[in-house]
């Protein structure tokens, strides 16, 4: 067998096979001498490597790696008119405004995953490469993909600039945001009351809210051809709903100047009904009651109870099915394995009991497919199935059905105002969240398809079950989708305490906040309708400090305002904290931490000012991070994940300590300044 000009000596590919035989499958893909010196000294010379590091040459040929750029447009419009009633005690505003925002997003430094991979694929690492896109055509309507160089795949050299056309891909997303406003209030006193007259607001209110999100084609759900390394695929979302609300409040005066230890007392007294555009959500009613007590001039209790109800935003309802990274989702991981140790509902007799065992292998084996089923569970030993393995790449996807959820607040404080400059403010709260709107977790959908109590006629066409994406071919755990539901709950508890003092001086005047939040108990739950065990995949930090496994947190602010500007100066405190890889109950020094705790304090500091000129103009510049704080790194390793993830105090099975909202607290891009230019006209 003659072979082919290109693979000799002279040609194309810049290969050196025989005249006669061709090469072997190294000769054509060759290596250095050092490079064949240390795959030969693995244990396993053919197992598979797995290299990535187009970014390293694209940074040089393109001027940057991997970035984007945000054009934002925001067009705001208000348009108010107010007035006065003869009575001289009534006004009234009306108001309606009108907004839209535009964001069109260009991300640069993206690599075309399959292109990456069939230079990969061609002789030499891509030396020479012509690609043949429409090759059933002879040419027609297509364009002619070159790579000269080849890519620096085992040799560091800077490829050629074909190479990197052919490579790199620019993304372009658009998002367009709309809101209508017509607002009408009336406030006033109502009567005369010994301690005050008594005021009353009422008011009338109509919002439509839209938005419209076009992925670029090639991160989309639907592209077949290509795909772009990193990215998660998203599909296009959009829509809209519409809410018109009536309100009143009052304000009603009991004591005023009264005996000993009754300076005041108030009461107010609100109410709201909602009616939304969303069948599911339709009229909706809150309302509140609050008091205030002042015992002294410069003493005064506060508090009272709430009850919010928060109706579906267009994400939670309208949003398209998307890609998400969340680890330590799931505490079980693929419960169709029968070697599954810790699935409660797996296909593992041993661990889910023979009855629940077998409806889990039958259901898996419907939703894989009869060969997705027979290379699964027929042709391998049960050992080599996973353990626990994972349930798939997650999915969020928006759910119009979702309803509101209710929120009820107790709260109850003091406010102190003691010397001539400083108040303290003491508050305790409580928040109990039913119907909490978040995303179900994995492990949730499958103990819903597969568990006998949630399933009992073991459908594999119930809704649950249509979530689960298997592998029709190997039957392995490819997605899995996570809707919206109300089937939440939370409840946080904790104190506040905030002191400021204020000094004026002649020319200017200095500010100091410090802000405390002791947390004193959180819990949340996913689903508890279901839940027969405690899930490491409950999803949703919406009340923030509980899901940031921090006892208190210190946030103190020193400012300076003198004529048009003024310089601040805030210090953000985070005590230390443990993994959740502790045992309970056990001295920090007897446990090794392997998931690697923040065993010292974490500390913030930001600095920013602002000038104002010319009546209309305002700048604003700043540092975030003043110091280069680094973020803690899980066990010391920072290959662990691609970013630093901080630490939790979560405890159930599968979490890894490795807590989530921690965007909030943690800075994982060092220093880096702003500055801002606003101007009124």
């Amino acid at each position: 067998m003659t072979t082919l000009p290109a693979y000799v000596a002279g040609g194309s590919y810049q290969l050196d096979c025989p005249a006669v035989g061709g090469c072997t499958e190294s000769e054509a893909w060759p290596l250095p001498p050092e490079m064949q010196t240390i795959m030969m000294s693995r244990p396993d010379p053919e197992a598979d490597v797995y290299v990535g590091r187009p970014m390293d040459y694209m940074r040089y040929l393109l001027g940057d790696g991997l970035g984007g750029r945000n054009t934002t447009t925001t067009m705001q419009l208000a348009l108010g008119v107010e007035g006065e009633l003869p009575s001289g005690d009534d006004f009234w505003d009306v108001t309606v405004s009108t907004g839209r925002t535009d964001a069109a997003i260009t991300q640069v430094g993206n690599v075309r995953l399959n292109t990456y991979r069939q230079l990969m694929a061609s002789p030499n690492f891509g030396v020479a490469f012509v690609g043949n896109p429409n090759a059933e055509a002879d040419g027609f309507a297509e364009g002619i993909p070159t790579c000269t160089s080849g890519l620096p795949i085992v040799r560091d050299f800077l490829p050629s600039q074909d190479c990197i056309d052919i490579l790199h891909a620019t993304l372009q997303s658009q998002t367009d945001v709309t809101q209508n406003i017509l607002e009408a209030n009336l406030v006033g006193d109502l009567v005369a009351m010994p301690a005050g007259p008594l005021g009353y607001a009422l008011g009338v209110s109509y919002r439509e809210n839209s938005f419209d999100f076009q992925p670029d084609n090639l991160v989309r759900n639907s592209s077949v051809a290509e795909s772009i390394a990193g990215v998660f695929p998203q599909t296009s979302s959009a829509g809209e709903f519409d809410v018109a609300e009536i309100y009143g409040e009052l304000l009603i005066p009991i004591v005023s100047n009264g005996p000993t230890g009754v300076e005041h007392f108030s009461v107010e007294l609100g109410g709201r009904i909602s009616d939304w555009s969303m069948p599911q959500v339709d009229k909706v009613q809150t309302y509140k009651a609050l008091i205030d007590w002042g015992f002294t001039p410069r003493y005064r209790l506060r508090g009272g109870f709430n009850r919010a109800l928060r109706a579906p935003n267009l994400g939670e309802l309208f949003l398209g099915r998307t890609q998400i990274f969340q680890p330590g989702a799931s505490a079980f991981g693929d419960q169709c394995s029968q070697n599954n140790l810790v699935g409660p509902f797996s296909a593992n007799p041993a661990v889910a009991g023979t009855e629940q065992a077998a409806q889990t292998e039958a259901i898996c084996r419907a939703i894989m497919g009869p060969g997705g089923a027979s290379a699964y569970y027929d042709s391998r030993p049960i050992s080599e199935q996973p353990q626990p393995g994972s349930p798939g790449t997650l999915n969020s996807y928006g759910n119009p059905n979702v309803r509101e959820e209710q929120a009820d607040t107790f709260t109850l404080g003091v406010v102190m105002d003691f010397l001539d400059d400083w108040t303290l403010t003491v508050d305790y709260y409580t928040i109990e969240i039913e119907d909490m709107i978040a995303l179900v977790g994995p492990d949730t959908v499958y103990e819903s398809c597969l568990s006998i109590e949630q399933n009992p006629s073991a459908d594999p066409t119930v809704p649950a079950c249509t979530q689960i994406i298997r592998n029709p071919a190997d039957g392995e755990a490819t997605n899995i989708d996570l809707g919206f539901t109300n089937q939440g709950r939370a409840k946080v508890s904790g104190v506040d305490l905030q002191l400021n003092w204020t000094r004026m001086l002649t020319s200017g005047g200095f500010n100091l906040n410090m802000v405390a939040n002791y947390n004193l108990l959180s819990e949340t739950q996913d689903r508890p309708d279901v839940s027969t065990v405690d899930y490491a995949g409950t999803n949703g930090c919406a009340l923030q400090i509980q899901c940031q496994g921090y006892d208190y947190r210190l946030f103190t602010t020193l400012s300076y305002f003198r004529g048009p500007w003024n310089i601040s100066l805030r210090h953000q405190y985070w005590p230390s904290i443990l993994d959740g890889s502790y045992a309970k109950g056990l001295p920090p020094s007897t446990v090794p931490n392997p998931y690697g705790g923040v065993d010292d304090s974490y500390q913030l500091v930001h600095l920013s000012s602002s000038y104002s000129f010319a009546e209309k103009y305002t700048l604003t510049f700043g540092l975030e991070n003043l110091f280069d704080e680094k973020p803690p790194l899980m066990g010391g390793n920072p290959n662990a994940l691609p970013f630093p993830i901080p630490p939790s105090r979560a405890t159930s099975v599968g979490t890894g300590g490795l807590g989530q909202g921690g965007n909030s607290i943690y800075e994982p891009l060092g220093r880096r300044g702003f500055v801002s230019l606003t101007m009124s006209f």
